[in-house]
């Protein structure tokens, strides 16, 4: 029982004493650092660019037609799922309403990460 008891004392000392606060701050090896990060104004341009393609595409695909033609009374389509647009009784819950929450919340994330490290480095 003695053994059990110093062993376990041991462990816990070795477990505490082993972990300094410094193991959890390390650089990062494959990532973008505040010295090789938007050293140029074609950089940013670079990088801003993302925020005018593909991160669109869960809106632009079928969203936009639904909200923005279908709703506003500028295009038909046979397809029941638009039906709700048709006649105006939309609810919180339709799939292209959830797409377009879906998107608008991926470009605003990514143009606050964009939009905070630039102001941590100051391009050129």
């Amino acid at each position: 029982m003695k053994k059990k008891i110093i062993f376990l004392l041991m462990a816990c000392a070795g477990l505490m004493t082993s972990c300094k606060e410094s193991f959890l701050d390390r650089p990062s090896q494959n990532g973008p650092t505040l010295d090789n990060y938007y050293t140029t104004a074609e950089q940013v341009n670079g990088a801003t660019g993302l925020l005018y393609n593909t991160i669109w595409y869960e809106y632009q695909d079928k969203a936009f037609h639904a909200i923005g033609e279908v709703l506003s009374g500028n295009m038909y389509t046979g397809d029941p799922k638009y039906n709700s647009f048709l006649n105006f009784t939309v609810q919180s819950t339709d799939e292209q309403v959830s797409r377009s929450w879906y998107a608008f919340y991926k470009v605003a994330g990514n143009a606050t990460v964009l939009v905070q490290t630039s102001n941590k480095r100051k391009v050129r």
